[in-house]
């Protein structure tokens, strides 16, 4: 018995129409053995994805979908079988970039009003389920005031990046998020829905990078379907062109196969491109070495003293280099500066928080308590 799965799904937490449980309820109806939810950039539908498919026949997977950069484009990266006690580490991980996503879309409304579209952000934020926007609503709404012939329309012109009214908010990098994923145990995926044959190139100089960087190998999964054999034998062939890997065998850097069945649960009815496939000890290290100074900064407080008025505020602000020399000073705990983040520029008595960058989904929040010399 064959068995099938869907390993690339969204829900109402992103830009899906069904609910994570609904998704378990069609995936049991469509006779699949298993599902991956993949919202973008979120993992906030997983514990309901999760409960739901306990008593169901269908293998709940999960995962999320990371909007990345990579050589200034935007690369879609799927992270799958993302164990519930990472939750909050992939959360700390796309917190910023849900901020600055956020910040895009609104700037794009305001656009979109100047230019005479007549949108309300807020409107289209209360219709959204969850309220998690992103361009797909923007476009539903100017398709439902009639303002577009379709939501492809809209993407080919006024959304697209050329049209100068949308300006891409500023993403993780490519690598950090591989680096990431493969510290929680789970699967990177190149996320390759709808390619076109000018972007082989690019990808085969990314599978490169990464055999590379990453010491593992590619495994492209291209099945019985005419068209996901053609685009992964495009692939390979590219890829070796381009980088002068050999397919010599599965155990070599790559490996083609056309039935997933005894790697896994399911026959796949796509390819993945997974990155990142072996154990890199390099990685480990540094991100054991991360855990360790996560674990010994814990609670730590920074005390400096500056020069400032009678009000409390300072004559110009902290900078990184003082909190780094105090914290070696009084902690013993030598940090690179280039690595803190402060939340607000520290100008005034008191306390505030400062974030040190130690890993991709591994940082420590620390406080600096900052008192005033007025003399």
């Amino acid at each position: 018995m064959e068995n099938y799965c869907d390993l690339h799904t969204h829900s109402v937490f992103s830009d899906g129409t069904d609910t994570p449980m609904r998704l378990i309820e069609l995936a049991a109806e469509a006779g699949l053995s298993a599902v991956a939810l993949c919202d973008h950039n979120t993992v906030a539908g997983l514990p309901d994805f999760l409960e739901a498919a306990k008593d169901s026949a269908v293998e709940a997977v999960p995962g999320v979908e990371i909007s990345t950069d990579y050589a200034d484009k935007e690369l879609h990266i799927l992270a799958l079988f993302v164990q519930p006690q990472h939750y909050a580490a992939v959360t700390a991980l796309l917190a910023e970039g849900d901020r600055r996503k956020e910040q895009s879309n609104i700037d794009l409304v305001a656009a979109l009003n100047a230019a005479g579209y007549a949108l309300s952000y807020e409107q289209i934020k209360a219709k959204t389920p969850r309220g998690h926007i992103n361009r797909a609503h923007i476009a539903a709404e100017m398709l439902e005031l009639g303002y577009v012939e379709s939501v492809q329309a809209a993407f080919r012109t006024l959304l697209s990046p050329k049209h100068g009214l949308y300006h891409p908010p500023k993403r993780i990098d490519a690598y950090d998020a591989i680096r990431f994923i493969k510290s929680i145990g789970a699967v990177a995926v190149l996320a390759l829905r709808g390619i076109k044959a000018p972007s082989y190139g690019a990808l085969s100089e990314l599978a490169g990078k990464i055999l590379r960087a990453f010491d593992g190998g590619i495994l492209i999964l291209a099945l019985e379907q005419d068209m996901a054999k053609a685009l992964g034998q495009a692939f390979l062939d590219e890829m070796k062109k381009t980088t002068g890997f050999e397919l010599i065998s599965k155990t070599g850097n790559v490996a083609l196969n056309d039935n997933y069945v005894g790697n896994n649960w399911a026959k796949m009815i796509c390819f993945l491109v997974e990155m990142g496939y072996m154990s890199n000890p390099a990685e480990d290290v540094k991100l054991a070495e991360a855990e360790a100074k996560a674990r010994e900064l814990k609670g730590k407080v920074v005390q400096l003293t500056a020069r400032g008025g009678e009000n409390g505020k300072l004559y110009g602000s902290i900078t990184n280099d003082q909190i780094a020399g105090a914290l070696k000073a009084q902690h013993g705990i030598e940090v690179d500066r280039r690595k803190l983040e402060q939340e607000e520029p520290i100008r005034s008595a008191g306390q505030s928080f400062v974030t040190l960058k130690l890993y991709p989904g591994i940082s420590s929040r620390m406080i600096v308590n900052v008192k005033v010399l007025t003399k």
